[in-house]
C-alpha cells in the first residue's frame, strides 16, 4: 500500500491583476505577477500551483494562458466559474483542474454537471471557515459575513456529488504566518474521507508536517510565507525524512 505523500501547493492570490498577498480576507498587498510568482515557486519546488482571482469574475484567459506556459506541473484556477462554459475555456487555456466557491456553497446541485462533464478529480470545492464562539461557519468574503448554511451539511453534499478534493481556508489565520487551524483539520478532515487542502496561516513546520501525514491532507502556501524563507525545502527534507519518499526541490 502506498503512503500519503503530502503535497505542497503554492498558492497564487489574484486581484486587479496582479498578485497579492492576503491578510484575513481585508486587507491586499500587490507583491508582482501571476508569471514572476510562478517561476519563484516553481524554483522552490512546489507540487501544484492554485490561482484564485478574487475580483468576483473570470480572469483574462489570453493573460492566463500566457503566464502559465511555461509551467510544468499541476495548475488549478478558481474565480469567477460560472458555468462549464467557463471551465472549457480553461481548460483550453493550460489549466489542469478548478476550485469552485460560489457555486459550491450557493448552488452546489450545479456541481453535477461539471463531474458529469469532466470528472471528480477535475474539481475542488473551496470552503472558507470563520470562527466565531467556538464555532465554525461558512463566510462569503464577497459580502463580507457568515452565511447560513450548515458546514456539515454542505460538506455530505459535496461528497454525495462527487467532488474530488475540497480545500478548507481558514479565514482568521488568513495571512498571518501563525500556523494552519488544527481543530479545523481535526473536525473537518476526519469528516472528509475525501482528499483535502487546509489554507490560512501556512507555516510549514515540523508539526504541520506530522499533522499533515497524520491527517493525509495536503498544505497550501501562501507567498506571505515563501518569500521570506525556504520553507518548501525543509517541508520536503522532513517528508522525506519521515517517509522515505522525496519529490525534487528546483532550487538547487
Amino acid at each position: 500500500m502506498i503512503k500519503f505523500i503530502p503535497r505542497i501547493i503554492g498558492s497564487i492570490i489574484v486581484k486587479n491583476g496582479l498578485v497579492c498577498q492576503s491578510y484575513k480576507f481585508s486587507k491586499y498587498n500587490p507583491v508582482g505577477t501571476i508569471e514572476k510568482t510562478s517561476k519563484y515557486y516553481l524554483d522552490w519546488g512546489v507540487d501544484e500551483i492554485m490561482i484564485i482571482n478574487i475580483d468576483g469574475k473570470m480572469i483574462d484567459l489570453k493573460s492566463l494562458k500566457k503566464n502559465i506556459k511555461n509551467i510544468n506541473i499541476p495548475v488549478c484556477y478558481g474565480g469567477g466559474i460560472s458555468n462549464v462554459t467557463d471551465a472549457k475555456r480553461l481548460l483550453e487555456a493550460g489549466i489542469d483542474k478548478i476550485s469552485l466557491n460560489n457555486l459550491a456553497i450557493n448552488k452546489t446541485e450545479e456541481i453535477k454537471k461539471f463531474v458529469n462533464l469532466f470528472g471528480s478529480q477535475f474539481l475542488c470545492a473551496s470552503i472558507d471557515l470563520k470562527k466565531v464562539k467556538n464555532n465554525y461557519y461558512i463566510y462569503c468574503s464577497k459580502k463580507k459575513k457568515i452565511l447560513k448554511i450548515n458546514p456539515y451539511k454542505l460538506l455530505d453534499l459535496l461528497k454525495k456529488i462527487g467532488v474530488g478534493e475540497i480545500m478548507f481556508k481558514s479565514v482568521d489565520l488568513d495571512g498571518t504566518k501563525k500556523g494552519y487551524d488544527k481543530n479545523i483539520i481535526r473536525i473537518f478532515g476526519n469528516k472528509t474521507k475525501i482528499p483535502f487542502l487546509i489554507s490560512g496561516g501556512s507555516n510549514l513546520n515540523k508539526e504541520t508536517i506530522n499533522l499533515a501525514l497524520k491527517y493525509k491532507f495536503n498544505p497550501v502556501l501562501g507567498n506571505v510565507l515563501l518569500h521570506h524563507e525556504n520553507s518548501v525545502v525543509c517541508a520536503k527534507e522532513e517528508i522525506f525524512n519521515k517517509t522515505g519518499f522525496k519529490r525534487p526541490n528546483r532550487f538547487f
